[in-house]
């Protein structure tokens, strides 16, 4: 409940603040935040069952019990729709994030300060995504493609005056 509670709450005051959807339009919002926060919600359950199965079996506690459990219970997000592609996404970013972290805090790899790491994190980002555009768009995400495409491709011909204007203009004009 704790989960639908703040999900709903957050994603319905993000979509009406500055849009024209109003109350009725609310399935759009519910419908995955619900979905999200039952998710999370068997996620969180199945994980401590079994990891304290785990603990139980092994007689101590050990971050391999953790990653296992992790595994196992990740099996409530493999369908892909998008909401689990939404946390999907969401976990990998803050995983390879903390990886990094954990790395340098070993000293396994050189410890960079945080506003270094997020330029060298961010340029090589961005260097990635335009290698990818250019040598094999079909790789990348649909959605990712097509604002691509728009952005990079298409703003390469202009077919009139109106494609300097940033807001749609009709066609009577």
């Amino acid at each position: 409940f704790f989960f639908f509670k703040q999900k709903t709450a957050y994603e319905m005051l993000r979509s009406l603040v500055g849009s024209e959807m109003c109350i009725r339009d609310s399935k759009q919002i519910i419908k995955p935040s619900l979905e999200h926060s039952i998710k999370l919600g068997v996620f969180v359950c199945a994980y401590k069952t079994v990891l304290a199965l785990l603990e139980y079996l092994t007689g101590r506690k050990s971050p391999h019990n953790s990653l296992f459990a992790g595994f196992i219970c990740s099996l409530v997000f493999t369908q892909e729709t998008s909401v689990n592609k939404q946390i999907t996404y969401y976990l990998f970013s803050r995983v390879v994030i903390g990886g990094l972290k954990n790395l340098a805090a070993k000293k396994k790899i050189p410890s960079v300060k945080r506003q270094k790491g997020f330029k060298i994190l961010t340029m090589l980002c961005w260097a990635i995504v335009m290698y990818l555009f250019e040598d094999d768009a079909q790789c990348l995400e649909p959605s990712l493609q097509s604002s691509m495409r728009f952005l990079y491709k298409d703003s390469d011909y202009m077919r009139n005056w109106q494609d300097f204007v940033p807001f749609y203009i009709p066609k009577v004009l």
